[in-house]
């Protein structure tokens, strides 16, 4: 596993190693599938606010808006995306927690998924 250094915004696509400075956010790959699935714009608007670091070599002074060179008009559409994302899923979430759903399924098909679930549970365990 290779050693990355400071914990910086981006994306990962390797196993690695980070140091940590202050408060980091780091986002699992099963999560960020979810988050690109449902809102794949949430990365592009994560890259865009990203601060320029100075491991980088990027040593001028970092302007008001941290440094990403946007302005916030796009802050104020993505934060107005976000409330409008998180005022339907609180409705479908609330209708869920009110209205029963029934699912249905073969037997045949969940003994399959066990079994699958079960060899990849063998295979990733120490023996």
């Amino acid at each position: 596993m290779r050693y990355a250094g400071v914990a910086r915004t981006g994306l990962v696509h390797t196993p690695t190693l980070m140091g940590e400075a202050g408060t980091e956010l780091v986002i699992d790959a099963p999560t960020l599938a979810r988050i690109n699935m449902r809102a794949p714009q949430f990365t592009n608007f994560v890259m865009r606010n990203r601060v320029n670091q100075r491991m980088d070599g990027n040593y001028s002074a970092i302007d008001s808006n941290g440094g990403n060179g946007s302005g916030g008009a796009d802050n104020g559409a993505m934060m107005a995306l976000l409330v409008s994302t998180i005022d339907r899923n609180s409705a479908l979430l609330q209708y869920l927690a009110e209205n029963r759903i029934e699912a249905y399924t073969l037997l045949s098909e969940f003994e399959k998924k066990r079994d699958l679930r079960d060899k990849s549970l063998a295979k990733g365990s120490l023996k």
